[in-house]
């Protein structure tokens, strides 16, 4: 059975039933050379691998620039917020991020998407809390770029 892209999730009781099971699979995504320079802009990283073209067709081992491992990470919180909608929820906050792991590079062109599992997930006191294991897969990568668990709580 395809995932879906979106899923909507109707309550805590819900949520509990779709632990440790793939939830949702993204669209594709391009990442393109104005995306890497716009993050380079905002996180102030403006080695040449992902700001100079040029130079990284000549010298990078990519034949092109790549993009930077964390905005990658920040594509798999919007894959992950995109994805999964909590009924009921005012907002959610990331709470932690329990791991990640840079698995491959991401060149320029390249389509990535997000892979949503649901790890664990807790009622608090004043909200709940679920971990995502957030996979940004590329297409036609052999290994996925990204693996990250990121924990949400949701308040509502």
């Amino acid at each position: 059975m395809a995932l879906p892209e979106q899923v909507v999730i109707d309550s805590f009781a819900a949520l509990e039933q779709l632990l440790k099971q793939d939830v949702a699979l993204t669209a594709y995504r391009e990442i393109s050379q104005a995306d890497i320079d716009r993050f380079a802009e905002v996180s102030l990283d403006r080695q040449w691998i992902h700001c100079d073209p040029e130079r990284a067709k000549s010298e990078s081992p990519f034949h092109g620039t790549i993009s930077h491992g964390f905005l990658n990470l920040s594509m798999a919180g919007h894959f992950l917020m995109t994805a999964v909608k909590m009924r009921g929820v005012q907002y959610g906050l990331v709470t932690a991020l329990n791991y990640a792991r840079f698995l491959s590079a991401v060149p320029v062109g390249s389509l990535i998407r997000g892979r949503i599992r649901l790890m664990q997930c807790e009622q608090l006191k004043d909200s709940n809390q679920a971990a995502w294991l957030v996979t940004v897969e590329r297409k036609g990568g052999l290994i996925p770029a990204l693996v990250a668990e990121i924990v949400v709580r949701y308040y509502g």
